[in-house]
């Protein structure tokens, strides 16, 4: 059995500008021939079922060529009419649709129902949504992608936000002590495909656990439960146990990141103030905001 599921990713790319944006963005289109070449088939199992997808991330690679080109045309626009560019600049543009052969291969209860083969596409997803970001991070939004529901109609926008990604990146072209780093596409692939993850969607090891972490971080709005999802990454990836705690693991974070001691002091600050915050959202502490969030009504908010 073979099916093609079309998904609009609407509007994809970084959020914000920066003084390497250029640099970014070739970056980016480069990174999308790999995935094309190397990304482009996955296959996994499930109870019997062998299910093979061949994506066509083309479009995506287009999109990007297309928009650095629409950059530098509004770039000297700008330069030659100043401020009546924006009058004669027309940013419209198609959104990336991306299609995805799904071939499923024997049965089992399940795949006779019209979101089996979606399941498969989604979870492809996330794994490209994180092995690009580790590589290159910010690169891969699937915020505004749409993903058919089990009717076959387009479902409410997926969520997956690459913005987290994207503010870190900035922090390492801006040299900020203990950044994050750009790797190879495929080192990061090997490394996951080493995990040997499949389709299972429930941790079994402290690594799933902060992966898993990091994605419900990454699929919901941030907000103040996200620091619930942060701690539970960091005491998976350090290896804190039931009654430890806020020491245990920024000893630990310093020997694996061989931080010196002004890098470990000013690490210590930031994830005191962030463990004190969790601290008081656990324990009812925390001074709870009204769900309507207005800072205007409300002045107190803006500080916190």
């Amino acid at each position: 059995m073979s099916e093609t599921i079309i998904i609009d990713l609407g509007r994809i790319g970084r959020t914000n500008t920066h003084a390497h944006s250029d640099e970014m963005h070739q970056s980016e289109i480069s990174l999308w021939s790999e995935i094309i070449s190397g990304l482009s088939f996955r296959s996994y199992y499930h109870e019997g079922v062998l299910a093979e997808i061949q994506a066509d991330w083309a479009p995506v690679r287009k999109h990007l060529i297309e928009d650095e080109a629409r950059e530098k045309e509004f770039q000297r626009l700008l330069e030659e009419k100043g401020d009546a560019a924006w009058s004669i600049f027309d940013p419209a543009r198609e959104n990336p649709k991306v299609s995805f052969l799904v071939t499923i291969n024997g049965s089992n209860n399940l795949s006779k129902y019209p979101w089996y083969p979606v399941l498969f596409v989604e979870k492809y997803i996330y794994d490209i949504f994180l092995i690009a970001n580790l590589a290159l991070p910010g690169a891969c939004e699937f915020l505004n992608a749409r993903v058919p529901n089990a009717r076959g109609m387009t479902g409410d926008r997926y969520g997956l936000s690459s913005y987290n990604f994207e503010e870190a990146l900035y922090d390492h072209y801006d040299n900020k002590s203990t950044s994050i780093q750009i790797l190879p596409l495929e080192l990061v692939t090997n490394w996951y495909e080493s995990l040997d993850l499949g389709v299972r969607l429930k941790a079994e090891s402290p690594i799933e656990k902060a992966i898993f972490s990091l994605l419900h971080i990454c699929k919901s709005e941030v907000d103040e439960t996200s620091i619930i999802w942060i701690f539970h990454s960091l005491e998976a990836i350090y290896g804190t146990r039931v009654g430890e705690g806020f020491s245990n693991i920024i000893d630990r974070m310093a020997a694996l990141l061989e931080l010196n001691a002004k890098q470990k002091a000013s690490a210590k600050k930031k994830l005191r103030l962030m463990y004190d915050f969790r601290s008081a959202l656990v324990h009812g502490g925390y001074e709870v905001h009204h769900p309507l969030r207005n800072e205007v009504i409300d002045k107190r908010l803006n500080d916190d």
